[in-house]
């Protein structure tokens, strides 16, 4: 063997072990235990900024938990795919930081997104203290549940989206800047946003519910948004003591069958109408400032109006003021949309009814709710009453009287209770026609045997005296003849 030949072979074995020794120091994805317990991927600030050149994936099993003060920086398209559970766990003085990975200015839409997927269903994420900055969409939740608190989305195309039966709750964040929507809930989800700040969403709404979403919406303000809140398709989402201060278009939007209900919000400086209506939306108030009869309510078709109502407490007894627990009460308007439905206490009573008013366009139609009906289920009785707010106490009591005696038959019965009674006499008739016809039989039958038997005793006797006589005086004649 020649002594280059000899090199060349060494040369190569410290190849190899330096590429398998390569191979051992390299990272590696945290194995799976065997005991099902969860994997911890901890990030921390001590370690440098994040960088994530293309999607990661947390896989199932796995928990990653960023600690506070972490910088996650992403390029272009890159995003982290989250079907273990996520915990970002900032701090108000070391919050958490989601940024694209440039030295530009940043916009929207410069990295892709944060997203809880289908796969996390069952485990509960935790985001806090966290600013998302640039992506496409911050924090995206897919039916999954997370609960999001003092965060900070800003120039993000969306900012938090939760659809396909989600839940997802935020509390103490703010929504700056997002190009097409602060916060949405869609696709049947569900949650919360308390205390939250929707400012300058400038292409679209700062919270937008659709198909089917029912976020409960409290205590957040509202400012300079195209609309501070868009609803469609079916949502049923609430507002409550909210503040809605400068929108550039209409206020509140409410299209494709929405019946969303604002209770005590404040609309103020609306750059065009406060409240836009169209596609069959039936959008329901309670109190605000000012009130909607002074609102500036446009609707582009006969098939769309805003409701004022209230709330009261529906009382539900019998005929003798007995109150009845239970009683499943539906107060539906005149247009046949249900308004409320509640089931009565041990009181016989249920709180927060939502009672209508009257309506806000269109114009000339008249109040389009009004009268409504009640109707009210207890055991097997149901009961209908036609009822308006002058039916009220004086301390917005509905008091529902149910008639629980036994009902008269209806018409249909009344016939046939008639039906059974000519049955019946015909029987009768009958009945008596065959007895008649059976004792004429009777009667008949019994003359001829009184006959016979009269006819025997006289045969008899008749027989008897004249055979005896006549026999006797024979006997005497043939005896004269003899002895003669």
């Amino acid at each position: 063997m020649h002594a280059g030949e000899t090199l060349a072979r060494a040369a190569a074995a410290v190849g190899l072990v330096a590429l398998m020794l390569a191979t051992l120091a390299a990272p590696a994805a945290p194995p799976a235990r065997a005991d099902g317990a969860p994997t911890y991927i901890e990030w921390k600030a001590e370690d440098g900024p994040h960088v994530i050149n293309r999607s990661i994936e947390i896989g199932v099993g796995e928990v990653l938990r960023i600690g506070p003060g972490v910088v996650v920086k992403l390029d272009k398209d890159a995003g982290i795919q989250v079907k273990g559970t996520l915990l970002v766990e900032g701090t108000h003085d070391a919050p958490v930081l989601f940024q694209p990975n440039s030295t530009l200015p940043v916009e929207p839409k410069m990295w892709a997104e944060v997203r809880l997927h289908a796969l996390s269903a069952g485990n509960e994420h935790s985001v806090s203290w966290a600013t998302f900055r640039g992506a496409d969409f911050g924090l995206s939740v897919a039916s999954s549940r997370a609960m999001v608190a003092h965060c900070t989305f800003d120039k993000c195309r969306y900012g938090l989206v939760a659809r396909g039966d989600a839940w997802a709750g935020v509390s103490d964040s703010v929504f700056r800047n997002c190009s097409v929507l602060g916060a949405q809930w869609e696709d049947g989800s569900g949650g919360y946003a308390r205390r939250c700040d929707f400012i300058d969403q400038r292409g679209g709404p700062g919270v937008y519910c659709n198909d089917r979403s029912s976020p409960d919406i409290r205590e957040c303000n509202f400012t300079g948004n195209y609309h501070h809140v868009s609803c469609s398709q079916n949502s049923s989402a609430t507002v409550a003591a909210c503040k809605m201060v400068g929108s550039l278009a209409e206020a509140i939007e409410c299209y494709w069958n929405a019946t969303p209900l604002f209770e005590d919000v404040a609309v103020t400086g609306s750059k065009s109408n406060d409240l836009y209506l169209r596609n069959g939306s039936h959008p329901r108030f309670v109190g605000g400032t000012p009130p909607l009869s002074t609102w500036d309510v446009t609707s582009t078709g006969s098939d769309s109006w805003a409701i004022a109502g209230r709330w009261v407490t529906v009382e539900v007894v019998d005929l003798r003021g007995r109150p009845l627990e239970g009683a499943n009460v539906t107060l539906a308007g005149a247009s046949g949309d249900v308004l409320a439905r509640a089931v009565t206490d041990g009181t016989g009573r249920a709180a927060r009814v939502f009672m209508a008013l009257y309506t806000m366009v269109p114009k000339g139609t008249g109040d389009l709710e009004n009268p409504q009906r009640a109707t009210v289920t207890w055991g097997n009785a149901t009961e209908g009453f036609t009822v308006t707010a002058r039916d009220l106490t004086h301390d917005g009591v509905l008091v529902l009287a149910m008639d629980l005696s036994p009902p008269e038959p209806a018409d249909g019965g009344r016939w046939a209770m008639y039906a059974l009674l000519v049955v019946v006499f015909v029987l009768v008739i009958v009945a008596i026609g065959a007895y008649i016809i059976l004792r004429s039989g009777h009667a008949k039958a019994a003359g001829p045997r009184r006959r016979g038997r009269g006819g025997a005793k006289g045969g008899g006797r008749g027989g008897a005296k004249g055979e005896g006589r006549g026999g006797g005086r024979s006997g005497d004649r043939g005896g004269r003849q003899m002895s003669k």
